[in-house]
């Protein structure tokens, strides 16, 4: 997370995690298992841009 903020946010934080898991079943030969799901959200606070910046074509 340090290359965001080098680039092009001056501030860049983590404001939330959720996670939540659910146990799978065997079937036949398959074993058990456990699926776990994972999202996380950010509070990024853009750069200003230079002028030097606004002028340069975007790729």
């Amino acid at each position: 997370m340090r290359e965001l903020p080098a680039t092009i946010a001056e501030t860049c934080s983590l404001s939330s995690v959720n996670v939540s898991s659910q146990p799978q079943r065997a079937y036949a030969q398959q074993s058990d298992g456990i699926n776990i799901r994972v999202s996380a959200n950010f509070r990024i606070t853009p750069k200003a841009q230079t002028t030097s910046e606004r002028s340069t074509p975007q790729r």
